[in-house]
């Protein structure tokens, strides 16, 4: 199960956002945002983790 970690304004910042997670081995989906009317790269976009990664997620941005 993947819970919501971060909703990003653009994808920009979501790409870099899962890079970072990533980097430390934790898998990282970035999605559009459903509730949003925007699309394309200026849309919101959130950031999921597996279920138990969140806490190491948030930590790794927090970092930023």
């Amino acid at each position: 199960m993947w819970v919501l970690v971060k909703t990003t304004p653009n994808l920009a910042i979501a790409t870099m956002w899962r890079e970072l997670i990533e980097s430390q081995s934790i898998p990282c989906r970035v999605l559009a945002d459903p509730q949003s009317k925007s699309r394309g790269v200026a849309a919101p976009c959130r950031v999921l983790v597996p279920l138990g990664k969140e806490h190491v997620a948030e930590e790794i941005i927090r970092q930023i």
